[in-house]
């Protein structure tokens, strides 16, 4: 284990890192089953709200892109 890893697991936000991969993989099922409709609209607001906040912050501050999610295609 990596010294960032072991950082991450005493980190109060290190669960978003082990939670994006299964929100992830949860949200492809939903829609390829056609459940879309059992996830509130409030919830996708607040992920997606989430999403962009973190996504200008560290796009913005590190003055970087981000490569496509690196996940299986099973995932994406």
């Amino acid at each position: 284990m990596s010294a960032s890893e072991r950082d991450r697991r005493n980190d109060l936000y290190g669960w978003i890192d082990s939670a994006a991969p299964e929100l992830l993989r949860a949200s492809r099922e939903l829609v390829e089953k056609g459940e879309a409709s059992r996830v509130s609209d409030e919830a996708v607001a607040q992920i997606l709200t989430a999403a962009i906040r973190l996504y200008v912050a560290k796009s913005d501050g590190e003055e970087r892109t981000f490569p496509r999610s690196q996940a299986p295609a099973t995932a994406r």
